[in-house]
């Protein structure tokens, strides 16, 4: 499955920017996603997530982690299904090394990062519009990070529980 992870999980991203137009007109979207709309983009956002990268990563009773944040999943698959698998995407960089866009300092053990999320970004701001082509990490501090999709392969592994 080796470069497979990180074509669907990278062809996500295409999908959100080659949607943006749409979802945008649909929920009404202006410049910022306000709290109303908020919760309808999640939504949009994890269910996606759900059928196309989960139904192309995992097996038919294994489940991916959520998309973005725990906020965002409609339920919880494991407690259905106790011998279910749990995935997480992770990040490797491409080369020996993968900037943070916030502090143009490198970052060391990027794959002990959490994948939130595919955001824009400009201006040093992450931002919730198209193009989808940058990736939000998170480490165990809640410290943020942002990266250019292209830096890096996406691997699956795991989660233990």
């Amino acid at each position: 499955m080796g470069n497979e992870v990180d074509i669907v999980i990278k062809k996500y991203s295409d999908f959100l920017t080659d949607s943006w137009n749409s979802i945008k007109y649909i929920l009404k979207i202006d410049e910022y996603i306000d709290n109303e709309i908020n919760y309808l983009y999640d939504d949009w956002l994890q269910v996606n997530w759900e059928l196309l990268v989960g139904s192309a990563l995992c097996k038919k009773d294994d489940f991916i982690v959520e998309y973005g944040s725990p906020d965002y999943v409609f339920f919880n698959p494991i407690k259905i299904n106790k011998n279910a698998q749990l995935y997480e995407p992770y990040c490797k960089p491409k080369e020996n090394k993968v900037v943070d866009l916030f502090t143009n300092r490198l970052i060391n053990d990027i794959e002990k990062l959490s994948f939130m999320k595919y955001v824009g970004f400009e201006d040093n701001c992450y931002l919730d519009r198209a193009p989808f082509n940058f990736i939000l990490l998170e480490d165990e501090k809640s410290n943020l990070f942002i990266i250019n999709k292209d830096d890096i392969i996406f691997k699956l592994r795991k989660v233990v529980r």
